[in-house]
């Protein structure tokens, strides 16, 4: 896991976003002190102390501590915002309107904004009481090169200026919020689910044909996305779904959609026994014994009548590749198959690039202790944490809370919206799906000692999707064929009044 973060602490974007934070916290501390504040303190570097000639000056140590801070709260900023994965898109259910969105998250924000900005200040506090002579005397050596200026202060740093002190608190608080405003706005744009398909009179088999996109993530969560918001939000489209039946209970989309669903679940406790069990060995076929080859007779000689005997003659025939047949075809003939979707060249260089930095750093470590005699004493920190392997078993927990919330949301709602009864036939086979999946779960929370984000997220989508369709059928619980595996489980909810 260090290794990991080492490799995060390499990458050329980690430090691209880290530059642009600390630039964007200059300007805004600045503007904070020039406009509000009415003080100057960051744009004067140097000052003069009084009683002494015209010529000396040294490093104004206020601006030195202001840097120091902006710079510590941008790391830890940056720092927390890449170990939280804020960067990434996390599409809910429930969306609200922007405005609202933005409303109901101020109050969070200027917590948490008040709450880095306070720890940024008393870590760049206690460093600078240790380290304040060594920083001035570089920070000094640096301007030295371009300006005259004293080697070391004749002013010291007043270490009790609360009011430095607050309104430097509150520069960073302005900056944070300013920081988490914007990352909030950005995820309540991008995060909204797009209606790509609406403008289609064969919606649904698009969506259909999305669902089936597993060598493209994006495509598939797209159309996972847009189908949970439909199942769970529009009655209108779920009654055209229900009413789309082919000639054969396989056909209807409804089954399609369902299959699709039960897949991305089947995966999801397929990568659970995996971690827990291991891969089974593959089983090595037998060689079948090789039989004695036939001797085949070539240019056999041939007796006809008894009256002549001749050897069969080989006709040497050379055939020539047609290349002409295509030159005056149709131009759609001629067109080549669309490439198979997947990862772009850039982003798969980018997941090997990190992939190389990690390994690097983990070749470095183990060199050093091949070095110095500790082979193995340092593997703590670069070996895998328990963590980062239950992230690995749940990579794709957004897609399979999806695929829960479709399966639970039609089959509620087809209680009264489906009326040809096709989700009546496998209500019981999505059920032990679902029991079957919280089962594993369970075991997996159960097992485990650390408590992660994504583990407790599909466990809530599973119960809120059982849930959902014992109150749709509260009153035909007992017609279900539930497994018996399965009934310790299932009673936890049938009796539920």
């Amino acid at each position: 896991d260090v290794a990991r973060s080492l490799a995060y602490c390499a990458s050329p974007d980690t430090w691209i976003i880290l530059i642009l934070y600390t630039l964007s916290g200059f300007i805004i501390t600045s503007s904070y002190f020039s406009t509000i504040a009415q003080e100057e303190p960051i744009t004067n570097m140097f000052e003069r102390p009084s009683g002494h000639y015209i010529d000396v000056r040294q490093l104004n140590q206020k601006n030195i501590f202001i840097v120091l801070y902006v710079v510590t709260l941008s790391t830890k900023y940056v720092a927390s915002y890449l170990n939280g994965k804020r960067h990434i898109l996390k599409i809910d259910r429930v969306q609200q309107s922007l405005f609202y969105e933005m409303k109901g998250n101020l109050i969070t924000i200027f917590r948490s904004s008040a709450k880095e900005a306070l720890v940024a200040f008393f870590a760049c506090y206690i460093a600078f009481i240790i380290f304040s002579g060594n920083i001035y005397y570089y920070v000094a050596h640096a301007v030295g090169l371009f300006d005259r200026v004293l080697d070391s202060p004749i002013v010291g740093f007043r270490w009790v200026d609360l009011c430095l002190f607050a309104r430097i608190v509150m520069a960073g608080s302005m900056t944070a919020t300013i920081w988490n405003y914007v990352n909030c706005l950005f995820n309540a744009t991008y995060a909204s689910t797009t209606y790509t398909t609406d403008p289609y009179t064969n919606q649904f088999d698009c969506i259909i044909t999305g669902l089936a996109q597993k060598d493209n993530e994006m495509i598939q969560a797209s159309a996972f996305n847009e189908l949970a918001l439909l199942a769970s939000k529009s009655p209108q489209k779920r009654t055209e779904l229900f009413a789309l039946i082919g000639k054969e209970p396989r056909q209807s989309a409804w089954y399609r959609i369902m299959t699709h669903c039960i897949r991305v679940i089947g995966d999801l406790r397929m990568s659970i026994n995996t971690e827990y069990k291991g891969v089974e060995p593959v089983k090595v076929p037998t060689a079948p014994m090789a039989k004695p080859l036939e001797q085949q007779l070539r240019n056999r000689l041939q007796f006809e009548d008894d009256s002549n005997i001749y050897c069969a003659q080989k006709q040497q025939v050379r055939e020539f590749d047609d290349r002409t047949s295509s030159l005056f075809g149709q131009v759609d003939e001629l067109m080549e198959s669309a490439p198979s979707p997947g990862d772009s060249p850039a982003v798969q260089q980018v997941k090997n690039d990190a992939l190389v930095r990690m390994n690097k750093v983990v070749s470095f470590v183990k060199n050093l202790e091949v070095k110095f005699g500790y082979k193995g004493y340092c593997e703590k920190f670069y070996q895998e944490s328990r963590v980062f392997e239950v992230q690995r078993v749940f990579k794709k927990y957004q897609l399979t809370m999806w695929a829960i919330q479709i399966l639970g949301s039609l089959v509620a709602c087809s209680v009264k919206e489906d009326v040809y009864g096709c989700v009546q036939n496998d209500i019981s086979t999505v059920l032990n799906e679902l029991l079957g999946c919280y089962e594993d779960v369970e075991k997996y929370v159960q097992k485990e000692t650390v408590q992660i984000e994504e583990v407790e997220a599909v466990k809530k989508t599973l119960e809120e999707a059982v849930l959902q369709i014992v109150i749709a059928f509260n009153d035909y619980l007992h017609v279900f064929n539930i497994e018996n595996r399965y009934s310790h489980v299932w009673k936890k909810w049938s009796s539920f009044q």
